[in-house]
C-alpha cells in the first residue's frame, strides 16, 4: 500500500489527519491487527491451542487499539495539526492503550474480586470513561458527548433530583468501578456486538466489495432497469436494494452507487435535489436488506436473546414494502416528467456482467 493511497480517505475528508513516517506506519498496522485480533477470537482460535481468554479480555484488547487510533487520526479541534501528532494527542493515545491493555491483562485475576473499590481501578477507571467520552465527541459531535456525560454522572447526582428523577446516592468510586469493569457498563453487551459480530459482517462485506461486488450490483441494476423510463432512478433502487445485502452502511452505499445514478438521473432530467433525495432514500433503506444490516440489527437480536437470522428473516418483508414503495415513487415521478430511460448502447449487457 502507497502512502498515496492511504492518504486518500483523510484527504477527501476533514476529519482524518494525512500521516507519514513512524506514526502513519504505526497507524496502518494497528488498523492490520484490528481485523486479524478480531479474526483470531471470533474464529475460536484460542479454543484449538487451550488458552483460557475471556471475552472481556478481547474486549480490552480492542478498546485499547479503537481508542489509540482515534486519538492518533482524530484532530481534537478544526484547528489543530493535521499532518502530525500533538504531544497531548500522543498522551491520550498512550492512555487508551493503558486502559484497553490493563483490561486484557488483569482481568482474569479481576473477576475474583470484581467487587472490590481499589485506587488503581478507580483512577484507571475515571480515565478510561473521560477517554470515551472525548473520543465519542471528535468522532460525532458534542450532543452525543454530553448525553454520555450526563448519564455517567447521573447516578452520583439522582439522590439531589425529586420525583421521577430521584435514586440513591451512589459514592463515585463505586459508580466508576461498575461501569469500568462490570459486564453491563463500558464492557457491555453493545461494545461486544460492535468488536465481534458487526466486525465479522463488516470484513465480508469490504471482502465482496474489493472483488467487485459494488460495480457487480450496479451493473446488473443498469442492465435490468436502465432501459425504462426514469431509467437511473431505478438503477439507484435497485442497486441500493442488492448493496444492502452486502453492506449495511447507508455512507458506503452511497458512494456506491451515487457516483452513479446522481449524474445520470441529472442527465435524463431530474432536478439535482430530487436526484440526491432519491439516492439517499434508496440508500438508507440498505439497513433494513437482509442478510448484513445495520449494527441496530445486530443489537436487537443479542437484546433478545434470538438468532441474528430470525431478525433478518423479519425484515425481509418491510425491506421489501420499503423499496417497492420507492420504486413506484420514482417510476411515476419519471412518468409525470416524461423521462425516458437510457440508450441501449450505454448499459452493460447482463451476460457479460455475469
Amino acid at each position: 500500500m502507497s502512502d498515496k493511497q492511504t492518504k486518500s480517505p483523510a484527504a477527501s475528508s476533514g476529519l482524518y489527519r494525512n500521516l507519514d513516517g513512524w506514526s502513519g506506519r504505526l497507524t496502518r498496522m494497528t488498523f492490520i491487527a484490528m481485523p486479524l485480533v478480531g479474526c483470531f477470537f471470533v474464529m475460536d482460535i484460542p479454543f484449538y491451542f487451550e488458552w483460557a481468554l475471556l471475552r472481556e479480555q478481547y474486549y480490552g484488547l480492542m478498546l485499547a487499539m479503537v481508542l489509540s487510533c482515534t486519538f492518533i487520526l482524530v484532530p481534537m479541534t478544526k484547528t489543530a495539526p493535521r499532518d502530525r501528532i500533538p504531544w497531548y494527542d500522543l498522551i491520550l493515545a498512550l492512555l487508551g492503550a493503558v486502559i484497553g491493555l490493563y483490561i486484557a491483562i488483569f482481568y482474569q485475576q479481576i473477576t475474583l474480586t470484581l467487587g472490590t473499590i481499589t485506587p488503581d481501578r478507580v483512577i484507571l477507571g475515571t480515565i478510561g470513561l473521560a477517554l470515551i467520552v472525548e473520543a465519542s465527541r471528535r468522532v460525532t459531535n458534542w450532543i452525543l458527548a454530553g448525553f454520555g456525560l450526563l448519564f455517567i454522572l447521573f447516578p452520583h447526582f439522582a439522590w439531589l433530583l425529586s420525583d421521577f428523577f430521584t435514586g440513591m446516592n451512589i459514592p463515585f468510586s463505586q459508580q466508576v468501578n461498575y461501569l469500568f469493569l462490570e459486564t453491563n457498563g463500558m464492557l457491555s453487551i453493545i461494545f461486544g456486538v460492535a468488536a465481534i459480530i458487526v466486525l465479522a459482517f463488516v470484513l465480508f462485506g469490504n471482502l465482496m466489495f474489493s472483488i467487485g461486488g459494488g460495480a457487480f450490483i450496479t451493473d446488473i441494476a443498469m442492465a435490468s432497469f436502465g432501459r425504462y423510463r426514469g431509467g437511473p432512478a431505478k438503477i439507484a433502487v435497485v442497486g441500493s436494494t442488492l448493496f444492502g445485502t452486502i453492506s449495511g452502511v447507508v455512507v458506503a452505499n452511497v458512494a456506491t452507487t451515487g457516483v452513479v445514478t446522481i449524474p445520470l438521473m441529472k442527465k435524463i432530467g431530474y432536478k439535482p435535489h430530487l436526484a440526491g433525495a432519491i439516492e439517499s432514500v434508496a440508500s438508507t433503506g440498505g439497513q433494513l436488506c437482509p442478510p448484513i444490516m445495520g449494527v441496530t440489527a445486530f443489537i436487537m437480536a443479542e437484546l433478545l436473546g434470538v438468532p441474528y437470522r430470525q431478525v433478518a428473516i423479519a425484515a425481509l418483508i418491510p425491506a421489501l414494502l420499503y423499496y417497492a414503495a420507492i420504486f413506484f415513487q420514482v417510476d411515476m415521478e419519471a412518468g409525470k416528467g416524461g423521462m425516458k430511460g437510457l440508450p441501449q448502447e450505454q448499459l452493460p449487457k447482463i451476460a457479460g456482467v455475469l
